[in-house]
């Protein structure tokens, strides 16, 4: 998840810049994307491993807050987990935050 989606602060910092961009009568698109194997145990919670479609590394090295690691090998999503994992997208980024356009997304 984008941290600065989920903390109050972090809305309020993106409202000001979605506020300047529609006064100026620009559009904002927020594009997500749940990073699967390229993530690293470092950044999930309880340094769990991250999850993907299925259970294959990629290869190289990942930049995590304390260096340079190799990538782990994912654990691969259960199908009864694809709710949980939407309602958690859903509920962090558009459930009623102050960024949030007001003609929905």
């Amino acid at each position: 998840m984008i941290k600065t989606l989920q903390s109050d602060r972090g809305n309020l910092g993106w409202k000001t810049v979605t506020d300047a961009v529609h006064e100026a009568g620009g559009k904002i698109v927020l594009q997500l994307w749940h990073v699967g194997r390229a993530s690293h145990s470092d950044f999930q919670p309880q340094g769990e491993l991250p999850v993907s479609s299925s259970a294959i590394a990629i290869q190289g090295e990942i930049h995590t807050p304390q260096g340079k690691k190799p990538y782990e090998t994912p654990r691969a999503l259960e199908l009864s987990e694809i709710p949980g994992l939407i309602h958690g997208l859903d509920s962090t980024v558009c459930g009623g935050h102050p960024a949030r356009p007001s003609s929905g997304l």
